[in-house]
Order: C-alpha cells, then structure tokens, then sequence
C-alpha cells in the first residue's frame, strides 16, 4: 500500500488590520514578501499550494468539508470545476452536472482548457480530474 503525505498550512497575521491602518503600503509588501519566502520553501519539499480550502478538502477527499467550504466564499470562476467534483464524489450527480455546465458556460474553458490552467496538476491529479469530469458530462 503507498502512503501519501499530506500536511496542510495556514497562517494568519496578528494585528492586520492595526497594520494596513498604520501603513497599508509598507504592510502589503512585507506580506507579499513572506508569501514568497513560504511559497519558495514549500516548492523546494516537493509540495503544492492549493489557495482556498475547498480545494484542499476536495484533494483529501473530504467532500462534505469541501461542500461547506464552498458554500462560505465566493467561487473563483474555475474553482466550479472543483465544486462539480465534489459533488460527483459524494454521489449528487445532478448538482455535479449543473455545476459543470456552469462552469464550462461561464469560463468558456472545456475540460481540457480547465486541466492544462490548474496549478495543481501533476500525471496522477490530470488522470483523476479528467476522468471525472469526463463522467459527469457522460452521465447527462
């Protein structure tokens, strides 16, 4: 049986608001800074940044979590791809459709165009989202 490893971080900046109230410009740039120190040392341990969590719970198979994440935030126009999916995974084929259809009306992005624009994407991740969302157009 293959392990496969998974550790998940976030971060919050203590007294952000005190900070972008003093100097906004100055606090953004130091942000944007320790993004990049962060991104560098999770690239150089093989690792992939997922952005919102919905994602994140989608790839750890926690369809339930992933649902409730995306039901808390407004959808990034190709994150719908990721909402069908997670619907086909729990089962609910119909939200899993109509998601789709949204997804590929609003982006005018077919499942090819949405694969090859992911950043998460690797042989295993492309086999899997493809054959998904294949499935789900199959189904209607």
């Amino acid at each position: 049986m293959e392990r496969k490893l998974t550790t998940i971080f976030a971060s919050d900046v203590v007294g952000f608001s005190k900070m972008m109230g003093l100097d906004e410009v100055q606090t953004l740039k130091i942000l944007k800074e320790r993004r990049i120190t962060i991104d560098n040392i999770i690239k150089e341990h093989g690792g992939i940044i997922f952005g919102p969590e919905a994602i994140c719970y989608y790839w750890l198979g926690n369809y339930e979590l992933a649902i409730q994440s995306f039901s808390k935030i407004k959808i990034a126009r190709t994150h719908l791809f990721y909402c069908s999916l997670v619907y086909f995974k729990k089962g609910d084929f119909l939200q899993a459709s109509e998601k789709l259809q949204e997804a590929i009306a609003i982006t005018g992005f077919d499942i090819q165009t949405f694969v090859n624009s992911e950043p998460y994407k690797n042989d295993s991740n492309i086999i899997t989202i493809k054959k998904d969302l294949n499935s789900i157009l199959d189904r209607e």
